[in-house]
């Protein structure tokens, strides 16, 4: 298992260091299969490193390298994502701890397929909406704090770009599902580093939630009404704090 993981890394390694043009084409889909088989391991740290590769991977490959190999990453995604734990896996805290980090990063790199290769799910508009969907019901994400950060940073990029997009399919589901999402990740928990440059990439990703929640509640129509819905209806008391912080929040 230990050689297994240390060449899971070294993969993608050589992918976020080297890209795809540094390949012939079948061997570069070669290196992405050997990966994507990984991220549905029975062991969690290899699934983790395997899941995390895939996001690697949709970050460093354009999109005539990506186009190829898109619904392989997705499939072996959607298969990490919804492993269940084992009942031997659920009687130890450390495994089950490892078991969510490796579904956390099979979440987070289905997040940098969407937000890195639009270029690519753009040919088919329907699996592409369809996704998002799909990702958003999978968040909040809570164990890997640093890819919960970078999720939540993307979510809240992503409404204050373009929410009339994000909730076209569905404004009802998809507002409840960002009052859920914010009601979680509105929390110090998740924004304390104690590096000094984490600390203020922090600062500025706290700041761009509470700005998408405010762009929310401040954009009148179904989405709003929505949002509000879920926050006085659904939400429990700590998230409704943390939506009402983050309506007051201007990061001074």
């Amino acid at each position: 298992m230990k050689r297994q993981k240390f060449g899971l890394f070294v993969l993608d390694d050589i992918v976020e260091h080297l890209g795809p043009n540094y390949f012939e084409p079948a061997d570069y889909q070669v290196l992405v299969k050997t990966v994507c088989t990984f991220v549905d391991s029975k062991t969690s740290s290899l699934r983790q490193a395997a899941a995390y590769g895939v996001g690697v991977i949709a970050q460093s490959s354009g999109v005539e390298h990506f186009g190829a190999i898109m619904q392989e990453c997705l499939t072996a995604l959607k298969a990490g994502i919804e492993k269940q734990p084992t009942a031997a896996i659920k009687e130890k805290k450390m495994k089950l701890n490892q078991f969510n980090h490796a579904r956390d990063n099979a979440i987070a790199s289905l997040g940098k397929v969407i937000k890195y290769r639009q270029d690519a799910l753009a040919a088919d508009p329907a699996m592409a909406s369809e996704l998002l969907q799909y990702w958003l019901n999978c968040l909040p994400i809570t164990h890997d704090l640093e890819e919960c950060f970078g999720q939540v940073d993307y979510v809240a990029e992503f409404v204050l770009t373009n929410l009339n997009g994000l909730a076209a399919a569905n404004p009802t589901g998809i507002a409840a599902r960002l009052a859920s999402i914010f009601g979680e990740y509105f929390d110090d928990k998740y924004f304390f580093w104690e590096e000094d440059q984490k600390c203020e990439k922090a600062k500025a990703c706290k700041l761009k939630v509470a700005q998408a929640v405010q762009f929310i509640m401040n954009t009148p129509g179904p989405i709003c009404d929505a949002f509000k819905a879920q926050c006085q209806n659904v939400l429990n008391a700590e998230a409704r704090d943390n939506l009402t912080s983050a309506f007051g929040f201007t990061g001074q």
